[in-house]
């Protein structure tokens, strides 16, 4: 494997789950504290496109290194193979980013922003937050099992 491949894979997590973590570390306890939703749109709004663009290098990278690892797709049912196991892992993982991201980015997003004071909205976006979050790191504990194996 090419180390630009995985060098561009690698920075496109740290972008990625780097701005979340750093969302749901710092942003979301003073937008909750204050009732701020306005706080999670911006920082949503100026992460954006930094955001996507290394979820792209990401999805690209990982799609062209999955086929390296596993070139026939069909083996991804194979759960005796542990590469078949992590790809399938990783293309769940980002079946759900994508679901959840759609959601917020047109059924949530704009309903927060009509109502920015709804509580049960804000609640819901935060829930959404948290999800893509959580698959942002389990990209991240998957790709580790591709050098360190399956956990026991």
């Amino acid at each position: 494997m090419s180390f630009w491949l995985l060098f561009l894979h690698v920075m496109g997590a740290c972008i990625w789950v780097g701005g979340h973590l750093y969302l749901v570390v710092k942003i979301l306890p003073q937008a909750v504290r204050e009732q701020n939703t306005q706080r999670i749109l911006d920082f949503e709004g100026s992460f954006e496109k930094l955001g996507m663009s290394a979820l792209v290098v990401q999805v690209l990278t990982g799609l062209y290194m999955a086929h390296l690892f596993l070139p026939d797709f069909s083996n991804l049912t194979d759960h005796s193979n542990p590469i078949a196991v992590l790809v399938s892992l990783k293309l769940t993982w980002l079946v759900l980013t994508i679901i959840t991201a759609l959601s917020a980015q047109l059924l949530m997003i704009p309903n927060v922003k009509k109502d920015i004071n709804n509580a049960k909205l804000r609640n819901i976006f935060i829930g959404h937050t948290l999800m893509v979050t959580a698959l942002a790191v389990a990209f991240v504990a998957t790709g580790v099992m591709f050098r360190t194996g399956l956990p026991n």
